[in-house]
């Protein structure tokens, strides 16, 4: 977690949430933290320009591109992770948090949203299909969709508390281990749907966990050099044909409940609201 980033407190984007976008929305027009103005799909063309490792590119090679709607009528119907796969024109929609966010999200894992994209992308080129012939989404599709839009990465150097999140154990990993999850666990938020409601969140708001293994050396980093590290994780896990055959090999993870992340969440008894916290439905996700 970067430092100087306060716990959650109303609608900040200087939340502890918001750590891996902070550099990000620091080079966004004046107003962007605000509210006041988002920025249009020419401030985010010249951000993309302007990326230190170079401009986020699909992986067919094209070369990402923020469009309006609009400059889209009147052309061939094409769903919209195909038009990006084929052309990096990606439609994206004034004054729209949501997609400012999804913007936002190539530029910190450009690596992951690539893999994603092309797995999109495939999969609506050549659908799976069912025994009457019409085209199935898919499990896969659906853990991408899952991940893209509520994922959430959670960097683990200890074993024991990856098993206690995994089972949903709650109260023991936030409470009676507090202090190793503050050492050993980090939380950063891929889904930019998850950074849209993290804007204001609302009771019980639960991300898509993906788990990986790190060693101490990764806590010894910077903001932006964790997101770089974890775009590699992340993108590597999602290659894996056998990770996307079940949207159980992502856990569900109520956000309100990561240290710093919710100032309520500091008494013990907050995490025996069971709506919020529920048990879980298995012993552990593969």
């Amino acid at each position: 977690m970067a430092s100087g980033l306060i716990p959650f407190a109303g609608s900040s984007l200087d939340s502890a949430a918001f750590a891996p976008l902070a550099p990000w929305l620091a080079r966004l027009p004046a107003g962007t933290m605000a509210g006041v103005h988002l920025p249009g799909c020419g401030d985010l063309n010249a951000l993309f320009a302007a990326a230190p490792t170079g401009p986020p590119v699909t992986a067919s090679g094209q070369r990402l591109r923020c469009v309006t709607p609009e400059s889209l009528a009147g052309l061939p119907d094409e769903a919209y992770e195909a038009r990006v796969w084929r052309s990096g024109e990606m439609a994206t929609r004034p004054d729209n948090w949501h997609d400012l966010f999804n913007a936002l999200t190539w530029c910190v894992f450009p690596e992951t949203k690539r893999v994603i994209n092309a797995h999109h992308a495939a999969r609506i080129a050549q659908p799976a299909l069912s025994a009457s012939g019409a085209s199935l989404r898919g499990t896969a599709r659906d853990v991408l969709t899952l991940f893209d839009e509520d994922g959430l990465v959670v960097p683990c150097a200890d074993a024991g508390l990856a098993t206690m999140l995994s089972g949903f154990r709650w109260k023991e990993m936030f409470v009676d281990h507090r202090s190793e999850v503050q050492r050993c666990m980090d939380f950063c938020i891929v889904g930019h749907a998850l950074y849209d409601k993290m804007r204001a969140p609302f009771f019980g708001v639960t991300a898509k966990a993906l788990l990986v293994n790190v060693d101490d050396a990764y806590f010894a980093l910077a903001t932006e050099e964790r997101a770089m590290c974890l775009d590699q994780l992340v993108a590597g896990r999602l290659r894996d044909p056998g990770f996307l055959q079940s949207t159980r090999n992502l856990s569900p993870l109520p956000v309100l409940g990561i240290p710093g992340w919710c100032a309520d969440n500091e008494a013990a008894g907050y995490y025996d609201d069971t709506r919020q916290f529920r048990p879980g439905r298995r012993g552990n996700v593969r």
